[in-house]
Formats: C-alpha cells, structure tokens, sequence
C-alpha cells in the first residue's frame, strides 16, 4: 500500500481530510445521548483502524516472505570459488546483507503507518474515555 492509498483510507475512517501535519479532529457531545453515539463511532473507526493495520501487517509479511525466499536462493558468485572457502561465504553473506538490506528499505514506509495507525488508535481512546467520562 503507498502512502497516498494510506492517506485515503485513514481520511476515509475518520471522516476529515489529511493536512500538511496530519489529521485534526475534535469531538464533542452536549448530551449524555450524543456522547454515546460519539463513543459508537469513535469504536467504529477504531475497528477499521485496526482492519486497515492488519492489511499493512499482512503487506510487510508477503514483502519480508519474497525477500526471504530471494536470500534463501543466493548462491556465491563464480569468481568467489577462487578466493577459497572463505570468500565463498562472504560473498553470499554479502548478498543476503543487501538483500536484507533492501527489505527493510521496503517495509520502513509501512511501518511508519502502522506507527500512525497506533498512535491515532491511542487518540480516539483517549477521546472514548473522556466522552465517557462526562
């Protein structure tokens, strides 16, 4: 999932559009009836909150199990067989490095979102407690 696509379904979720520093919401209920609706929705995006951070878990798995299976399938390289035993195995330590390397570059973009995805989960608990609170 690209970031744009995240942006989406997040603004989607909490019904306000992204801005340059995030998303801001405020909620607010007048009367004991209207916090809990609040609360009901506020429980409502949490659930697809927490769907759309097991979609980013379920991306970083397959890209972390294509890369697996690509360091799994390095072989050294020809020339290697001439420096003897030992740069055999550097060579192929190398390539399984920069492949771990380039799997870590990969997922680091969703594991930011999932961070965000917490840390806006954290948010509307915060919110749910002090509507429920009041």
């Amino acid at each position: 999932m690209d970031s744009q696509t995240f942006q989406q379904r997040v603004s989607d979720i909490l019904g306000v559009p992204f801005q340059n520093d995030g998303w801001k919401f405020s909620l607010s209920a007048e009367t004991p009836a209207e916090a809990k609706r609040v609360v009901a929705r506020i429980r409502q995006q949490q659930k697809e909150l927490r769907l759309l951070k097991t979609d980013l878990a379920a991306d970083i798995r397959e890209i972390r199990a294509r890369y697996d299976a690509e360091a799994a399938a390095v072989q050294p390289s020809a020339l290697s067989i001439f420096g003897g035993k030992e740069a055999f195995r550097r060579s192929a330590a190398n390539k399984k490095r920069q492949i771990k390397a380039q799997r870590d570059k990969s997922t680091a973009g969703m594991e930011a979102m999932k961070r965000i995805v917490d840390d806006l989960l954290i948010q509307l608990d915060r919110a749910k407690l002090e509507l429920s609170s009041t």
